[in-house]
């Protein structure tokens, strides 16, 4: 439209041009002694036109000449910016195919250009880690800190070549360094997870794996492992502690005891403590929430609980589970301990009649033996080997 507007612009001017020169009837004397030259008025200015326009093409054509050096420099400069860009394009792209090697060298030439020297050198360092070259990440880091330009992402690559390396307590300065920046995004605290893991930071882990769960930063299975692990170790610190055991128990959300695998963990603690009365009551609590076959084989070992209560609990599971092979064979492993041999013989029997297996063969035995049935109790022995071999 612009264009348009300057083209009418120029046919108006030019239609007036015109009409002023028709009607112009002077003329122009100009003087060079001895000689006087009289052209028209028109003609005299088309001769200043020209004059202008001649100058100003040859200022034009100085000036370009002037900057040629200048914009030489510029031409070259932007080339290499491209070149270099184009090499970190393939550094980062090598990387991500695990060609890291290839990645180590396309920064190292990406590096020259120091607009992107402090990036360069950070893609270099993480490839030098994953090629186990410890030494080689530390001088490359060493670079990227020197440009001033990456220093938060120098020390998120810290962290993560310090993890790899094996070194958890170096790497967790580099986090803290960045929690104290005010960088307390989702991957600082997975790096961070990962420090406390491999320094057995149980509370840490129980903590961070609470944060990134609630972020959906971390899948809930990996969350319920990782939380159960963490719990397991703090367990196995306090084994020949009962005391600590129940304040530490009291101490777990609701939500959590309830887990399976902490419960399984925390019945195992308490029975090697034994406080088989606080194992029966938890495996109860979580059992009646998650229905788990670990729990119900845990709540045959409970020590110093009573068989009996146990087995009116556990007939009571029955009425809803009939066909449960585990909790058959918990049931015939609670009998036994009150010496109930024929009803235990009867739910180990009914256990294998759902699912073979080598405990419930084993505990056949057992009776066998007891009622001093040698053949039999060979036979049972036989066939939990070969089921323990399957």
């Amino acid at each position: 439209m612009q264009r348009i507007i300057w083209l009418l612009f120029l046919m108006v001017l030019a239609g007036v041009l015109a009409v002023l020169a028709r009607s112009s009837s002077g003329n122009v004397a100009i003087l060079l002694p001895p000689y006087r030259i009289d052209v028209s008025v028109n003609v005299a200015v088309v001769l200043l036109a020209l004059t202008f326009a001649g100058l100003y093409f040859l200022l034009s054509l100085l000036s370009a000449a002037r900057r040629l050096p200048e914009r030489s420099r510029a031409y070259r400069a932007a080339k290499q910016q491209d070149q270099a860009m184009a090499f970190l394009a393939g550094a980062i792209k090598a990387f991500l195919e695990g060609r890291f090697a290839r990645a180590e060298q396309l920064a190292s030439r990406a590096g020259k250009e120091h607009r992107i020297e402090g990036v360069a050198a950070l893609v270099a360092a993480r490839a030098a880690s994953q090629l186990a070259e410890h030494e080689r990440a530390e001088k490359w880091l060493m670079q990227a800190r020197a440009t001033t330009q990456v220093d938060a992402a120098a020390d998120v690559v810290q962290a993560e070549v310090l993890l790899e390396a094996r070194a958890p307590a170096e790497a967790l300065e580099h986090i803290e360094r960045l929690h104290k920046r005010g960088a307390r995004h989702v991957h600082t605290l997975r790096l961070k997870l990962r420090a406390a893991s491999q320094l057995d930071q149980f509370e840490e882990i129980i903590k961070l794996t609470r944060r990134l769960e609630k972020h959906r930063a971390l899948h809930s299975a990996i969350a319920a492992k990782t939380r159960a692990d963490a719990y397991k170790g703090l367990f196995e610190r306090l084994a020949s502690d009962a005391y600590g055991l129940t304040g530490l128990w009291q101490q777990i959300p609701t939500i959590e005891k309830t887990d399976p695998l902490i419960a399984l963990y925390a019945a195992h603690a308490f029975n090697n403590a034994q406080l088989g009365v606080q194992s029966k009551m938890l495996l109860e609590a979580a059992l009646a929430q998650h229905w788990d076959a670990r729990l119900v084989q845990a709540y045959a070992q409970c020590p110093e609980a009573s068989a009996q209560g146990r087995i009116a609990q556990a007939e009571q599971w029955l009425e809803r589970h009939p066909q449960d092979p585990n909790l058959l064979t918990t049931l015939g492993t609670l009998c036994i301990k009150d010496q109930l041999w024929g009803k235990a013989q009867q739910y180990l029997e009914s256990s294998l009649a759902i699912q073979k297996g080598a405990q419930p063969y084993l505990l056949l035995a057992t009776i066998a033996e007891q009622a001093s049935d040698t053949q039999r109790a060979l036979e049972h022995y036989k066939a939990a080997a070969l089921w323990a071999v399957e």
